[in-house]
């Protein structure tokens, strides 16, 4: 993924004045697309990448399994949920790139921050939630203990 972008950020800019389409007051250079490409590029190449992340998932599980003494699923579904919320943050620190396009610009990037971020929140709540359903036991006690020595 790192070098699709580099090649975009390398190859594009000399051609970023090239007119692709004119109409009237409307012109689409090469410049104005390559948040498009970009961003594309980002989707397919991260989607994949999350996709092969599955044999890394199964590694650290059955490793994390003996050491923290909890399921091998809580353990896949909470690496499963921060590979989204990295992957959710990388768009989200792109899409501010996508207000380059002429015309649709600005909805692009308010309707793509808008949606990454509301993944983002759902992210953070569902890796807490499932802490919390693990852990309740043990926090609930030391809650206890550390509201009765005060």
């Amino acid at each position: 993924m790192l070098f699709a972008l580099l090649v975009t950020r390398l190859l594009l800019p000399p051609f970023h004045d090239v007119v692709i389409f004119s109409h009237q007051t409307i012109e689409f250079t090469l410049g104005t697309l390559t948040p498009v490409v970009e961003a594309s590029l980002i989707i397919i190449f991260g989607s994949k990448i999350l996709g092969s992340a599955g044999v890394i998932v199964e590694y650290l599980s059955v490793r994390l399994v003996k050491r923290l003494k909890i399921t091998s699923s809580l353990i896949r579904g909470v690496i499963k949920d921060l590979s989204y919320l990295v992957f959710a943050s990388v768009i989200w620190g792109y899409a501010w790139q996508l207000a380059a396009i002429p015309l649709i610009g600005q909805y692009v990037t308010k309707l793509t921050i808008a949606l990454v971020s509301v993944v983002i929140i759902y992210m953070v709540y569902r890796i807490t939630r499932r802490i919390y359903n693990t852990y309740h036991e043990i926090l609930e006690d030391r809650a206890r203990r550390i509201e009765g020595a005060s």
